[in-house]
């Protein structure tokens, strides 16, 4: 037919064609029924309008469906123009979403790894610090026989086997604290629990 695909379309949209839009990923195309062609190119007879021909009426004078074609084919632009416009500002808006989300996932991600910092420092403080010093009693105290030194000068045999026996009993408790009791709490050696 020697026509640009624009002019295809206009013929669709006259209806002087029969055509159906066939998309295959984002290309766009038209199928044209034959029959609907030849009868096109029937009415249009031998001359054709391609744009050679068209310059050579433009020199002669406009002819007389030049400002109908001029007026379909300024449509024509001015609706590709409106579907690239939109096409680029939902391209624009999915930008910006997209650099949101990223910046937000970035922020999300810097706060995660502070708080993973901050929690590794504790437990390393933590590991660093020496355990606490046990509550075991310290040496036993011979209190009762410095009484009875001072009172007299009298000591009781009875009274020194219990001190012997209450220092054997205390010397039996260990002086550093085992596993077990180290890892219970202050709490808890105080109290029982």
């Amino acid at each position: 037919m020697g026509v640009s695909p624009r002019s295809v379309r206009r013929f669709i949209d006259r209806g002087d064609l029969e055509g159906r839009k066939v998309k295959e990923g984002i290309v766009a195309a038209w199928e044209v029924s034959i029959d609907s062609l030849q009868a096109l190119r029937d009415r249009r007879g031998p001359e054709g309008r391609d744009r050679r021909n068209f310059r050579r009426e433009s020199e002669d004078g406009p002819p007389p469906d030049a400002s109908a074609d001029m007026a379909d084919l300024i449509r024509d632009l001015t609706t590709d123009l409106v579907r690239t416009a939109s096409e680029a500002t939902e391209l624009r808006v999915r930008l910006e979403l997209t650099e949101r989300a990223e910046s937000t996932l970035r922020e999300e991600l810097d706060r995660e790894r502070a708080r993973r910092e901050e929690a590794e420092r504790r437990l390393a403080k933590l590991e660093r610090r020496p355990a606490p010093p046990s509550e075991a009693p310290q040496e036993p105290r011979d209190e009762p026989e410095t009484v009875a030194e001072d009172a007299g000068g009298v000591e009781d045999r009875g009274e020194s086997a219990d001190a012997q026996a209450g220092a054997e009993e205390h010397s039996a408790i260990p002086e550093r604290p085992t596993e077990e009791t180290a890892r219970r709490s202050w709490w808890a050696r105080i109290f029982g629990g």
